[in-house]
């Protein structure tokens, strides 16, 4: 996401990161990430470069994921690895920030517990990545209504990740009874961790955890918030966006653009593609023909391929009738 940004703004973003946790590390703060070693080639090489030390949260419980089972580790082991995490990891969402008073096999326990879950109406445990940063926003807001944050989470007494931006940084701290969310802009200001451990007790688990179904509800938004930062970064290398909106600007549209499609009931990814590719190509005859195009798309008639003809086709009409009228009021002029 870095690429986003100016030069100087990734400076701005990467020192604010970058010294906050070093300051924090300095003062002896226990500081973990969690990475998936198979999300991508570059963590399990920097990993196997640098060498450093870490447990894995699964292996307890399905032995056949050692080496791809999540995996934990604390920083301030190696000097080139938490450079790496505060400079490309973290902006790449790749894990977030754990900060704890609890040593390493301690906080193995609860995290292994919290990975492996039981989950109302399903016989089995199952694999819960509660560590990822899309999954974890949404789980707060269960863990809520469930009044069940501190017992969940009260072991860390700060976790903070990019969510939607390179600058955007959340921020939730623990004070022992209550947690509190900030959202940051690294751009305009710096994070502050506090320096001194503030101890207090925290319930470490010493069974699965239980998803209850208000939890499980609380994460219905996650596929398809996943689903639109990939679409965002897929529009993004094929065409031109960012040269006619600003990153928010073509964020919120993208939003929106989506939630009107899954509101008619159009679920199949790839013609969600197709169709966004449609939207910022003619953007502006789209809007004068979204309620043809809503009707074309909700009636039961022909398959997708044909639809998307049909859409394609008034699109292209309705815009070579605007440039016909820019090309008659330059002539005037």
């Amino acid at each position: 996401m870095l690429a986003y940004l100016t030069e100087k703004e990734q400076q701005i973003a990467i020192s604010s990161l970058a010294t906050s946790l070093q300051n924090a590390l300095n003062c002896g703060r226990h500081i973990y990430a969690i990475f998936e070693p198979t999300q991508n080639e570059e963590i399990a090489e920097k990993f196997l470069i640098t060498g450093v030390r870490y447990t894995e949260l699964l292996t307890e419980f399905i032995p056949e994921m050692e080496d791809v089972s999540p995996r934990l580790v604390e920083l301030g082991q190696d000097e080139s690895f938490d450079t790496w995490v505060s400079e490309v990891a973290l902006f790449n969402g790749w894990c977030g920030i754990f900060i704890s008073n609890y040593d390493l096999p301690t906080l193995t326990q609860h995290a292994a517990y919290l990975s492996y879950v039981n989950v109302s109406n399903e016989t089995e445990p199952t694999i819960f990545r509660f560590y990822n940063t899309l999954v974890l926003s949404d789980w707060l807001q269960g863990l809520n209504d469930d009044k069940m944050t501190y017992t969940a989470l009260g072991v860390f007494s700060d976790i903070f990740y990019l969510k939607d931006f390179p600058y955007q940084l959340l921020h939730h701290s623990f004070d022992g009874k209550t947690i509190y969310t900030k959202t940051l802009n690294l751009l305009q200001q710096p994070l502050i961790l506090p320096l001194e451990n503030t101890y207090h007790p925290a319930p470490c688990l010493h069974t699965y955890w239980e998803l209850s179904e208000t939890q499980n509800q609380s994460l219905a938004q996650v596929k398809r918030h996943h689903f639109l930062l990939q679409a965002r970064e897929k529009l993004i290398k094929q065409k031109p966006v960012l040269k006619n909106y600003s990153l928010v600007a073509f964020h919120q549209l993208l939003t929106e653009c989506i939630d009107s499609l899954t509101d008619i009931g159009i679920i199949d990814t790839h013609f969600i593609y197709s169709l966004l590719d449609l939207y910022f190509e003619y953007r502006q005859a789209w809007d004068k023909l979204i309620d043809d195009i809503s009707d074309i798309l909700r009636n039961n008639i022909g398959d997708e391929k044909e639809k998307l003809a049909i859409i394609a086709n008034l699109l292209y009409e309705r815009n070579e009738q605007f440039n016909e009228q820019v090309t008659e009021l330059s002539e005037k002029a």
